[in-house]
């Protein structure tokens, strides 16, 4: 079938549920819908109405976020199939759902999030970022001045010249218009692992008898 709110496409169909979904500004207090069938024998029931092909609501009232229309089709052969149509108030969740360095989870700490990678040796030290928002419908930006994702933003660093300390800004917009853009600061540091020692010296001796199973240095005196 064919489904117009406010003379308007849906913007999205979900064919496993036959459910149709379109976005209002927050403001909206009601919206108009039209149904048409592509049977002219088919019949749309709904809100206690039936019409054969094409039923028209004049007025669907939006009291609450998300405002759920069902409506049943019938063919001419008298089978049915229900269809939803969703009209959602967009969304002023604006708040992260996780972020994730090199695949590990970054847990908010202070107001702000702080990771650690560890120093390969390597002169150049790339490092994967991934931030997922609560909602599916709100944008993030890794990094000021970088590209506007939805729901689910990828970006990667690179620790270079001895830097050691990488610190950016993730900024998340909700699908709202006119909120507030969140912004939340990512420090990531480069630590090594090296809990070796270089070399030891019993005065200007330097001690070359070591065992790797044991970790001992020994010298005969």
């Amino acid at each position: 079938c064919i489904v117009k709110i406010n003379n308007n496409d849906p913007d999205e169909y979900n064919p496993e549920t036959k459910t149709y979904i379109k976005y209002v500004e927050r403001d909206v207090t009601d919206v108009t819908i039209s149904i048409i069938t592509n049977s002219e024998e088919a019949s749309i029931q709904t809100l206690g109405q039936t019409q054969k092909h094409e039923l028209s609501i004049e007025k669907f009232d939006l009291p609450n976020e998300k405002n759920i229309l069902d409506v049943i089709i019938t063919a001419e052969n008298g089978i049915t199939e229900t269809y939803h149509i969703e009209v959602v108030k967009k969304s002023t969740d604006n708040t992260i759902l996780s972020v994730k360095v090199d695949g590990n989870e970054v847990k908010e700490a202070n107001g702000k999030y702080v990771a650690t990678v560890i120093d390969t040796g390597k002169t150049v030290t790339p490092v994967d970022i991934e931030v997922t928002t609560n909602d599916k419908k709100a944008q993030v930006q890794i990094g000021d001045g970088s590209a506007w994702i939805e729901n689910i933003a990828t970006s990667q660093v690179s620790f270079a010249d001895g830097n050691r300390k990488i610190t950016l800004n993730i900024n998340v917009k909700a699908q709202a218009p006119n909120t507030d853009v969140l912004t939340k600061e990512l420090e990531i540091n480069l630590i090594s692992d090296d809990n070796t020692i270089e070399s030891i010296k019993d005065a200007d001796t330097e001690l070359t008898i070591y065992d790797n199973e044991t970790h001992t240095f020994t010298e005969y005196v």
